[in-house]
């Protein structure tokens, strides 16, 4: 028996700035355009996935293509790293404490 969950999944694309990314343009402006009911060579959309794009360029040169890029990026400059082993040991002592069963029975 197939849920209704899994029924809606089955319509849903992949994120726009996602296929964008991947380089595969043509699927993301056509999937721009069905999102936005307008047609490809319309101005605005035009324009719209022109931000995206010069946006996605601009995070690929400032941390740089594919998986590692990022972590280099990450593990290059001293704040990230402070930013992270915060957040890393916030989420140890929560785990540590209990917390997330107690708020499992109450919530």
């Amino acid at each position: 028996m197939i849920s209704l969950l899994q029924r809606k999944l089955a319509h849903l694309s992949s994120p726009i700035r996602t296929v964008a990314n991947r380089d595969r343009n043509e699927d993301a402006l056509r999937s721009l355009s069905g999102l936005r009911q307008l047609p490809i060579d319309h101005p605005y959309l035009q324009e719209e996935f022109a931000e995206m794009t010069d946006a996605l360029e601009a995070d690929r040169e400032k941390s740089g293509a594919g998986v590692l890029g990022p972590v280099k990026t990450l593990f290059s400059h001293r704040y990230l790293i402070k930013r992270l082993a915060l957040a890393m040991s916030l989420f140890i002592f929560q785990n540590g404490t209990g917390i997330n069963g107690k708020i499992g029975v109450v919530g």
